[in-house]
């Protein structure tokens, strides 16, 4: 049987790394994690992944380096699923691979969407 550990964050927790190989997928259950990703030496893209989202996913499904650092903010709470046991479930259960599919395909369209407002800002596209 497969299991999530629940963790409620006492104080920030980087739950990984940019570089770091996938580990586990995180569920963030309440507050919030914070997801930065550098864009160049001094600019770094940051946001904030609310209760309800998965963490770490693309990562652990492509069993790629995670391509952001994840901190767990104070107050919050997660739950981790080793990547080994999160892929068995997915290729167990056809409903949750849908899912997975699903949210992957949101996430390279709002990356997709992110490149083309990057480009279609004042000063021309990105190079």
């Amino acid at each position: 049987m497969m299991q999530s550990v629940a963790r409620k964050v006492n104080r920030d927790l980087v739950l990984f790394r940019q570089g770091d190989s996938p580990k586990s997928v995180y569920l963030v259950r309440s507050g919030e994690v914070e997801l930065t990703i550098p864009i160049s030496a001094h600019r770094t893209y940051a946001f904030c992944a609310k209760a309800g989202l998965l963490i770490g996913l693309p990562a652990v499904v492509s069993n790629q380096p995670y391509t952001m650092t994840a901190m767990a903010k104070e107050g919050s709470e997660t739950a981790e699923m080793s990547a080994a046991e999160f892929r068995e479930m997915i290729q167990t259960d056809p409903a949750l691979f849908l899912s997975v599919l699903q949210i992957l395909a949101a996430e390279t369209r709002s990356a997709r969407m992110a490149i083309w407002d990057a480009g279609s800002a004042p000063g021309g596209p990105l190079r």
